[in-house]
């Protein structure tokens, strides 16, 4: 309950839910954050978001939420996080939600656990190195002019999916 996803793997793409009150208290947890806690939500609920946030560590931390709740915008990144459970890569927005003052009251947070899908990434850009560091080798080593045909083909194969990967990222 509380979680969102089709259930076909633990963490895949699985969003984390979390409400927090301006008096920075945890006010709603979806089990898949209780999970990176080892716990159960109903365990979170109530606490402090700054004794979880000191339990790991995290670019989405004190600074963010203070920025969220002062400026009323929300914010969002991808960044890596240590959970108690283990570091995840993690894409997060901040919601502030407006209070019937007109200032924050509270802020809705949601995350998606992205780490399988940059490991294949990384691992898709060490290959690319390493691919690409042997095409370098052959073009000094080639005489034959169709072989060179084909290390130019790599070459520019590397290249342009060097540029998918980075437009990808951003």
């Amino acid at each position: 309950m509380g979680d969102v996803g089709d259930g076909t793997d633990k963490d895949a793409l699985r969003a984390m839910i979390y409400l927090i009150d301006d008096d920075f208290k945890v006010k709603f947890v979806s089990d898949s954050v209780a999970d990176k806690f080892h716990c159960k939500s109903c365990d979170l609920v109530g606490k402090s978001v700054w004794s979880l946030l000191g339990n790991m560590q995290s670019a989405t931390g004190k600074e963010n939420i203070m920025k969220t709740f002062s400026s009323g915008r929300p914010f969002q990144s991808t960044t890596e996080v240590t959970f108690p459970s283990g570091p995840r890569v993690l894409a997060t927005v901040l919601f502030p939600i407006m209070g019937k003052r007109g200032a924050v009251s509270e802020i809705l947070g949601v995350s998606y656990d992205l780490t399988e899908h940059h490991e294949k990434e990384q691992l898709v850009r060490n290959k690319m190195e390493i691919i690409m560091g042997y095409a370098e080798i052959l073009q000094n080593l080639v005489d034959d002019g169709d072989a060179r045909k084909m290390v130019d083909k790599i070459r520019d194969a590397g290249a342009a999916l060097q540029v998918k990967l980075d437009s990808a990222k951003s």
